[in-house]
Parts: structure tokens; C-alpha cells; sequence
């Protein structure tokens, strides 16, 4: 359970666990589905280090929106907590190189079974400006810039399942919610 200084009180703590009874299913489905997609994506290409995927505990769970809720995020934030939480399941692809990330990036971005609603590169002062302008050439949108110290560089991605109904003709909305893609170097 909460530490004594938690933000989180019973009644929030019991509502956020009954939230995520209800989803927890659909966590599994949705790592299942990543990790076929991934596979796809991924196959024949030797660049690739390693690939995981994983899905928040209940009590990880508890303890971001914990965090969040410190940092001054309202309690009306979280109602639904499954959808103000984009990385309830996360995936993590390493490559060798940094120029392995650009065409990983360019299949991502002409994949029409993903959404995606944010991406983020992270990036450290040795990575080459030629390999984030086309990144940003790529992307639908202009992704967000992050210095870091670690010497990796990365691209980390909100996205969301798309389906298409075949007998309805139509796209439609996957029964689960968002989750984190992150591609980085080794």
C-alpha cells in the first residue's frame, strides 16, 4: 500500500485499483498486439539490439499518479486514470546506430495501424543536427527536443492501435489505450 506521505488517500487508491481491475485484460491484449506489430516492423532488419515490452502493476500505477499528484496535478486528472496515463504499457526497441533510428522512424510514421500523438526526441551534443532534422522531416508534426546526459539517442513516441473493419469499411479506435513506444541507441 501508500507510504504514510502519500498524496494518494484510500478512497483515490481504491478507485485507481478497481480502474485497473477493469483494464487489465485489455493491457495484456495490447501488449500482445505491440509485440506482434514490433515483430513485424522489426523483422529481417539486423540493427535491431533487443526489443521489451511491459505493462504497469497496479501498485506502479499508484505510485506515478502518486508522483504526479505531488508535483501539483488535480485528483479531477485523474478520473480516468487509464487515460491520463499514456505509458500503462510500454515498449522499449534498441538499435546498434543512430541512423537505424531514422528508417525505424520513417516505418513507424507510414505505419497506417498506428496513431501517434506525440513524439519526443532525446538527444545528447555528439548526436549529428543532420540525424534530428530528418526525424523532424519525417514526422507528421514537429516533435519536441530534450537534451540528455546519458549518450543515447532516442525517440519516444505516444501512439495508439488503429484497426481497420474490414466489413464495415471504416477505421476505427483499437479497445485499449495509448501507450509508449521508446527507439534508442544502445
Amino acid at each position: 500500500l501508500l507510504p504514510k506521505e502519500s498524496v494518494v488517500n484510500n478512497e483515490f487508491e481504491l478507485l485507481i485499483r478497481r480502474g485497473y481491475s477493469a483494464i487489465s485484460p485489455n493491457l495484456e491484449t495490447l501488449s500482445l498486439w505491440i509485440s506482434n506489430t514490433l515483430s513485424e516492423l522489426c523483422e529481417h532488419d539486423d540493427m535491431i539490439y533487443d526489443f521489451k515490452i511491459r505493462h504497469k502493476t497496479v501498485e506502479s500505477l499508484i505510485g506515478k499518479v502518486d508522483r504526479l499528484l505531488s508535483q501539483g496535478h488535480t485528483f479531477e486528472t485523474f478520473t480516468d486514470v487509464t487515460a491520463a496515463i499514456s505509458d500503462l504499457v510500454g515498449a522499449r526497441v534498441i538499435v546498434y546506430v543512430p541512423s537505424e533510428l531514422v528508417s525505424l522512424h520513417a516505418s513507424l510514421m507510414a505505419f497506417t495501424r498506428l496513431k501517434v500523438y506525440n513524439t519526443l526526441i532525446h538527444h545528447h551534443e555528439e548526436v549529428s543536427r543532420s540525424l534530428i532534422d530528418r526525424v523532424s522531416e519525417i514526422s507528421p508534426f514537429a516533435p519536441h527536443l530534450e537534451e540528455n546526459q546519458t549518450g543515447y539517442f532516442g525517440i519516444h513516441y505516444v501512439l495508439e492501435p488503429v484497426f481497420y473493419d474490414e466489413f464495415y469499411q471504416r477505421t476505427k479506435i483499437a479497445p485499449f489505450n495509448k501507450f509508449e513506444l521508446k527507439l534508442r541507441t544502445l
